[in-house]
């Protein structure tokens, strides 16, 4: 039994299949996104960055990286042209 009304579970069955099928971001375009927005150097403020997305959307993806310190992030990367849209 669920809790929510029926056109509820509905909506977030619609929204967890686009969720399922949001694309991602080819490697190049997710490093020209990082370069435009952190500088060409982002990646030597870190220790890793995983190119394998942990979750992706219909606004962007997140990815796991670890900073200089050991700290594990989740970074949440905005696709392209976005906000033009909105």
């Amino acid at each position: 039994m669920h809790v929510l009304p029926p056109y509820l579970m509905q909506i977030l069955a619609a929204m967890d299949i686009v969720r399922q099928g949001a694309n991602v971001m080819p490697r190049k375009q997710l490093n020209d996104v990082l370069d435009a927005k952190l500088g060409p150097d982002w990646s030597s403020k870190l220790t890793s960055f995983d190119y394998e997305h942990l979750a992706a959307a219909s606004i962007g993806q997140v990815h796991r990286l670890v900073m200089k310190n050991g700290m594990e992030v989740a970074m949440k990367i905005q696709y392209p042209l976005v906000l033009q849209i909105a």
